[in-house]
């Protein structure tokens, strides 16, 4: 059954986004060539009357990205799911391609009937811009003891090849947002060992703890390139909250590898303790 969903944004400047989009989900056994990624048993599919560029097509996979997790837990199937949009509708005088990254998010808690995930935007006037902050909604963030480890690892890295995607499109504050997110979700699966309180807005305290919980029983096999990769992300995440204020693309790409060493670090320790 199509769902239709209408994103707007009205700030203070004489222009606003409003996108408007249809689309339907459906269960396959297989997915489709033309259809999209998003996840491992997620994907997408554009209908052809869907005209989209490049950079358009990848803000809505972005705005699946950031709630593909609620999708999967609200979709009441075990099955793949697919996600066809037939129909899209904006202004092109007045938009920005992060409108139906917003527009997508809505669709899909209006979809899957899950809580609408936070989306803020407000006009800049220097950049004369709107600019957009995404985030999980704090009812999604679940308690570390209920984490997967499988699945915390394989949405980790989902954000993180999210955040390179962006970074190659020079999107530094999404680049870094995803990072941030994708390492956090990492880190929460140490965290869940040893009943720490969730990673809601990790502080340095909280990075100090997990470091040593993850490298207490490995010295002598961490190389120095690591050890500098998680102090770089515990001293900038506290600070960046998502949104940088002065990271250059250099910065961002620094924060990105750090946070992919910590999935891989994570990753190891895992492993490891399963194999004892």
């Amino acid at each position: 059954m199509d769902t239709t969903y209408t994103y707007r944004l009205l700030g203070k400047a004489t222009w606003g986004i409003v996108v408007r989009l249809t689309a339907e989900h459906v269960t396959v056994e297989r997915k489709p060539d033309e259809a999209i990624e998003i996840a491992e048993d997620l994907w997408l599919q554009i209908g052809a009357d869907v005209s989209l560029t490049k950079h358009e097509t990848f803000c809505l996979v972005v705005g699946l990205t950031n709630v593909a997790a609620d999708v999967r837990e609200h979709a009441r199937t075990s099955e793949n799911v697919l996600i066809r949009l037939s129909h899209l509708d904006f202004d092109p005088t007045d938009f920005q391609p992060e409108g139906l990254t917003c527009a997508i998010m809505g669709w899909a808690a209006k979809a899957f009937d899950f809580p609408s995930p936070t989306i803020e935007g407000f006009f800049d006037d220097a950049k004369g811009r709107y600019v957009f902050s995404f985030g999980p909604r704090e009812d999604s963030r679940q308690s570390t003891q209920d984490i997967d480890p499988v699945v915390a690892r394989r949405d980790a890295a989902n954000y993180l090849k999210t955040a390179r995607d962006l970074l190659s499109l020079h999107e530094v504050s999404g680049a870094t947002r995803h990072a941030g997110f994708g390492a956090c979700l990492a880190l929460g699966v140490v965290a869940a060992r040893g009943s720490q309180r969730p990673l809601k807005q990790p502080s340095v305290s909280d990075f100090e703890v997990l470091r040593s919980r993850l490298f207490s029983n490995r010295k002598g096999q961490i190389s120095a390139n690591v050890e500098r990769g998680f102090v770089r992300f515990a001293t900038w995440y506290p600070d960046a909250r998502f949104e940088p204020f002065n990271f250059s693309e250099r910065d961002a790409s620094e924060f990105l590898i750090s946070a992919e060493t910590i999935l891989r670090i994570v990753g190891e320790e895992v492993d490891n303790v399963r194999s004892e």
